[in-house]
């Protein structure tokens, strides 16, 4: 049973749980998360229009142009503000291909660059954010354009950057430095070695001291690839190299690749992240990234930077359904519970693994988990063990107080959980599907992006079908003390 947590309803007779009830154990708290903790991306290549993820995944071309992001549909405000708080990104590759300009930029660009951020859309994304309430976290060019004679970083773009975000007053979270310099080589044919990052790095120090002090400054931002990891090491040589200057260090991670990656480690399928095995993977890069954290800078924190289903804009009716919640929402409660302050995930809209659908706002199974875990996961983590390795289960303090669960049940049979409290249980009709049920109610939002009411159902047991997902909060019980 979860120790010291039933409490019998006053009076009647509850109903029988549907499926087998599994123990579960809660500890003590282990961390605590930024209230911020599940944050969203937005791709440079979709903010200035220039390339993204052909809708088409089977086409030959897997980018393509298109056109600059809409920031002012009402849909997307309401469920970016939905959000809040929480910390919009704004980078993916082509971050490092972007020439800053104030006013009419140079025809043609000079090498190194494929596109133009004018400063008046930084502006627009600003304003998106502060209207939404999120923070901003940007990725500073670190690519070939910025480069001085000897080959350093030149520091001028980015200080124009920071020097209109700080006299405009922007809500910056962060700014970081390049995206993912380990595939320089081969998304810009430009090679950037750890120690050619590290020595950009204490320029991007003063940058940021002399704008924007205070403002934290994160990398490297580093992928890591389903299986492999770093196929070539990268982390570790330029944190041993740069001795310091990062608040945060970054890190990229996508389960699986979807069909438009040219090389894949792990083809994307509908039942892999149904599987404890493939779900524990997160936990092996993450413990190799607070390893080197530990080792090189200790008293950095460290944000999953990026994250989706599958890399490569994701895989159609896998990345888009409710085959990919339970990834996320596990995902979420493992590298909570390991300490890591920020997850973002990739992306806001757009592609088979954004959140929403671009065309049509419409929220996708992952949106709909992603409003549920703010509405009931908190800050204060704690411990919980499972009986059944099925059941997966991750605990935290409630924002309004009790103890919150996130339960997903990856077995063939109905599984249940005792406790009384209020239950957001999520569900589909099948593994591929799209359309939601909140507690056996269809989700959906209106055209302005209204959200329906998204209350728990009070009850004795959180019963969960299988491939169900539920958040149970236990109004009382109370969260565990501070050792």
């Amino acid at each position: 049973m979860i120790s010291g947590l039933l409490l019998l309803l006053a009076t009647g007779c509850a109903p029988e749980p549907l499926g087998t009830v599994v123990d579960l154990r809660i500890g003590d708290r282990v961390g605590e998360v930024d209230p911020r903790f599940l944050s969203v991306a937005v791709d440079l290549g979709q903010v200035v229009g220039s390339r993204f993820w052909n809708p088409d995944a089977d086409a030959e071309e897997t980018e393509v142009p298109v056109a600059p992001y809409d920031l002012s549909r009402p849909g997307l405000k309401a469920f970016a503000a939905a959000l809040a708080p929480g910390v919009l990104r704004v980078g993916g590759t082509e971050s490092d291909r972007l020439f800053y300009a104030d006013g009419d930029a140079p025809d043609p660009l000079p090498d190194g660059y494929d596109a133009v951020l004018e400063l008046a859309r930084w502006d627009d994304l600003a304003d998106f954010a502060t209207e939404a309430g999120l923070d901003l976290m940007f990725t500073w060019n670190d690519g070939p354009g910025p480069r001085l004679p000897d080959g350093s970083w030149d520091p001028a773009p980015a200080r124009r950057l920071a020097a209109r975000a700080a006299g405009r007053g922007d809500p910056l979270h962060a700014w970081e430095l390049g995206n993912e310099p380990n595939g320089f080589r081969l998304q810009l044919g430009f090679g950037h070695p750890p120690e050619a990052y590290a020595a950009d790095v204490p320029v991007a120090v003063a940058v940021r001291d002399e704008l924007t002090p205070g403002v934290p400054l994160v990398g490297a931002s580093v992928a890591f690839w389903p299986e492999a990891g770093e196929i070539v090491p990268y982390l570790e040589p330029t944190l041993a190299a740069m001795g310091g200057g990062l608040d945060a260090i970054t890190w990229h991670y996508y389960p699986q690749q979807g069909r438009r990656c040219p090389v894949a480690t792990r083809a994307a399928t509908p039942e892999l992240l149904q599987e404890p095995e493939a779900l524990d993977e997160a936990a092996v890069w993450a413990a190799e990234v607070e390893r080197l954290r530990d080792l090189h800078l200790p008293e950095a924190e460290v944000w999953l930077g990026e994250s989706g289903n599958a890399q490569c804009g994701g895989e159609p009716g896998v990345s888009d359904t409710w085959a990919s919640t339970a990834w996320w929402v596990d995902q979420l409660g493992l590298l909570a519970r390991r300490g890591h302050r920020l997850a973002v995930r990739q992306n806001l809209s757009g592609s088979d693994y954004g959140l929403l659908d671009d065309d049509t706002l419409a929220l996708r199974p992952d949106a709909w988990a992603s409003l549920i875990w703010k509405r009931v996961m908190g800050s204060v983590v704690v411990d919980v063990q499972s009986a059944d390795p099925e059941l997966r289960a991750y605990a935290h303090c409630h924002p309004e107080g009790g103890l919150s669960l996130a339960l997903i049940n990856l077995a063939d049979v109905p599984l249940a959980v005792e406790g009384y409290g209020f239950t957001w249980n999520l569900a589909s009709d099948e593994l591929q599907g799209d359309v939601v049920r909140l507690n056996d109610r269809v989700l959906t939002a209106g055209e302005d992006g209204r959200l329906p009411d998204l209350a728990g159902q009070e009850q004795r047991f959180v019963d969960l079908p299988p491939r169900g997902i539920a958040f149970h909060r236990i109004v009382d019980d109370r969260c565990p003390e501070e050792p």
